[in-house]
């Protein structure tokens, strides 16, 4: 996306355009379609992102000044499976329309990523873990560069081995797969978040759901949050 600023009126250059690798420079990215020059004038502000019509990225609209159509955010809900999740990155920059040359882009990463792993547990078995009621929902604010948060729902943890089976000791192993890390909406996790674990012990043979509130924890934007569960023998989490 372009957006071409002369004399303080802001208009639409062109919006959602397929740019893709050359076949000849991997550093260089070019249009799928129309070729676009440099104006000569004015000034152009470049928004990227990768992934964004497969991610369900969806860009919203405001009337520029003179009527078309200009960038304002995105609206994002986050898949329920993590592996259908993408890390979405984004760049944006502001150049001189008189430029002659490519314009460089530096792309941030504008997700958060949530991995679990194992601590001290009796011996038995991690039957399910679940992420309930944190943001699954928001609009990202281009020119802010911030998130703002609609909506919440739960997310089931993709885990290595359906049960996870773990020892008697700690072994600080991931339990979800590289494929299945939860790519999350930046956040401050609200009140009524929660983990909630399903764990059978091979001992007495019983099944128990376990919570933890996680409220007021805090996802940063291109940062990793890793769980650490333990559960203890008197099986508190």
């Amino acid at each position: 996306f372009r957006s071409h600023k002369v004399d303080n009126k802001v208009s639409a250059y062109f919006n959602e355009v397929v740019y893709k690798k050359d076949t000849t420079d991997n550093n260089i990215f070019k249009s799928t379609g129309e070729e676009y020059m440099w104006p000569g004038d004015g000034e152009l502000t470049f928004v990227a992102v990768t992934n964004a019509p497969e991610s369900g990225f969806v860009p919203n609209y405001t009337a520029g000044s003179d009527g078309k159509n200009m960038l304002e955010s995105f609206t994002y809900t986050v898949p329920t499976d993590a592996t259908k999740q993408n890390d979405i990155v984004l760049a944006k920059a502001t150049y001189s329309g008189d430029t002659d040359a490519s314009a460089p882009l530096t792309f941030s990463h504008i997700m958060s990523a949530v991995n679990f792993k194992v601590g001290s547990i009796v011996k038995g078995e991690i039957r399910s873990i679940k992420v309930k009621n944190v943001y699954n929902e928001a609009s990202y604010l281009v020119d802010q560069g911030v998130w703002a948060l609609n909506s919440t729902g739960d997310f089931s943890v993709t885990m290595n081995g359906d049960p996870y089976v773990v020892p008697n000791e700690s072994d600080d192993k991931t339990i979800n797969p590289e494929g299945a890390v939860l790519m999350m909406i930046p956040q401050v996790l609200p009140e009524d978040a929660v983990i909630e674990v399903e764990f059978y012990d091979s001992e007495s043979k019983n099944t128990t759901k376990y919570t933890a509130s996680i409220k007021d924890d805090v996802w940063d934007m291109g940062k990793t949050t890793n769980y650490v569960i333990s559960i203890g023998e008197s099986f508190n989490i």
